[in-house]
């Protein structure tokens, strides 16, 4: 008996919907490779900052070298389109830096328009976008945020809207400074030198000085070089070992049944986020996919209203755990037991281009928090006549009431003496059960 109920509180889907994982997460650290020079794939970010400047501006776009670490930072307007994203890119780097061979970012619409594929097509760029709500997997601009947070909130002014006139500061002093993974400052491993700092004139020269286009010079760049790359590699190893201590490996497979945490999913307004359940589903796992530097993703067969991006990191997922000894446990039980159909609602507009037929708006009741576009799959016509406006009475001769949907006061004629004048008579407008068409709702004097 004892086995059976740890079954049945295992495979209860109720529980696994509720109950948060203690476990370490899925999925083993696999970052990206190590570019082979300075400018080959950048890293790409919009930070927030939460609050607009003197000058109008609230985002910075953050632009950053995955070699050498040398970073951009260039303030936006919160209402930035593509078109201004690629003006700023290619003003802020392109022109000095040139094209890269790649591209890190994040699943920002911006990212995901098509102007901006259209874009990076036309330059040869490869777009390497993480999946959905996992900012993980672009570690290094996530990074560089951090960094770039830590400074301002030492140089603004208490009212914080001169924000953006630091950014020149901040970025000066991140690209001057040795980087952890390198070894050296971003700007000596881009630049091939190192800018005069304001008080360098106060130190002693440390390192003799070599005349560019010399081979001295190119042996000492090329020495800088593979230091770095060495530096990088002993980073990314220790990296790997320390992550991994407390991940699990993904095992899921395409066919599996999975569960979706629900902070991945959206909120609802009004809905309290800590209230609801841990995990949405269970959901068919469709394909994997990916390069994420922290294990697999994977396409989940998700419902179409949720209108969210099918691809989710193993971290984000849980395992279904199923049973066929206790069926009325599951869901999927559950859901065999509901009405194929509901409505009927009116059809407002077609819209849609799929190759197997159009889609229609529907005109459905907005408690229901749904897209209301349909395939004409999802559909089925309704049938009504009018030689039966009414279910017959039940034998008693009542009549069952669904709902008051609506009331209504009646005019009451002022007494001619004095004294209070009579309560108005309230009307009711009633549905019964079974009439969902408005023209079956009947209008009660309420006596």
């Amino acid at each position: 008996m004892l086995r059976d109920a740890q079954l049945y509180a295992e495979t209860c889907q109720l529980c696994q919907r509720g109950k948060p994982h203690t476990q370490a997460p899925l999925g083993l650290l696999k970052p990206l490779p190590i570019p082979e020079r300075p400018g080959e794939s950048l890293s790409m970010d919009f930070m927030d900052t939460l609050i607009t400047s003197k000058s109008g501006m609230r985002h910075i776009f953050v632009i950053v070298d995955r070699f050498s670490k040398y970073a951009r930072l260039v303030a936006m307007p919160e209402t930035a389109r593509t078109e201004y994203v690629i003006r700023m890119f290619k003003e802020n780097w392109v022109r000095d830096f040139g094209l890269p061979k790649s591209i890190v970012s994040d699943r920002d619409v911006r990212f995901t328009s098509e102007l901006w594929k259209a874009a990076a097509a036309e330059q040869g760029t490869q777009l390497q976008m993480t999946s959905g709500n996992h900012p993980e997997a672009n570690g290094q601009a996530e990074q560089l945020n951090r960094a770039v947070q830590h400074l301002l909130r030492h140089y603004v002014k208490p009212d914080q809207v001169d924000w953006d006139e630091k950014l020149a500061l901040i970025a000066s002093l991140y690209n001057n400074a040795v980087h952890s993974a390198t070894g050296v400052s971003p700007n000596s491993l881009l630049l091939t030198f190192k800018p005069r700092l304001p008080l360098d004139f106060l130190l002693p020269e440390n390192e003799s000085t070599t005349a560019p286009g010399t081979l001295e010079f190119a042996y000492r760049y090329e020495q800088k070089m593979q230091q770095a790359v060495e530096q990088m590699q002993k980073a990314r190893a220790a990296m790997i070992e320390s992550e991994n201590k407390h991940r699990r490996p993904s095992t899921f497979q395409v066919g599996d049944i999975v569960w979706v945490k629900s902070s991945k999913l959206g909120q609802e307004y009004g809905i309290s986020p800590k209230l609801m359940p841990q995990y949405f589903g269970p959901w068919e796992v469709l394909d994997f996919v990916g390069t994420d530097p922290d294990g697999h993703s994977y396409v989940i067969q998700i419902p179409g209203h949720l209108r969210t991006y099918p691809v989710f990191h193993s971290s984000k997922l849980a395992p279904s755990k199923e049973t066929d000894q206790f069926p009325i446990s599951s869901l999927n039980a559950a859901r065999k037991l509901m009405p194929q159909y509901f409505g009927p609602w009116k059809v407002l507009d077609i819209v849609g281009t799929d190759p197997d037929g159009p889609s229609y708006v529907i005109r459905i009741p907005g408690h229901l928090r749904t897209y209301p576009v349909f395939h004409a799959s999802k559909l089925a016509p309704f049938k009504e006549t009018d030689q039966f406006p009414m279910l017959p009475p039940t034998m008693d001769g009542e009549v069952d009431i669904h709902d008051i949907v609506d009331h209504r006061e009646l005019p009451v004629s002022r007494p001619e003496s004095r004294g209070r004048p009579p309560k108005p008579k309230l009307q009711y407008r009633v549905r019964f059960w079974h009439h969902t068409d408005p023209k079956e709702d009947r209008w009660f004097t309420r006596e």
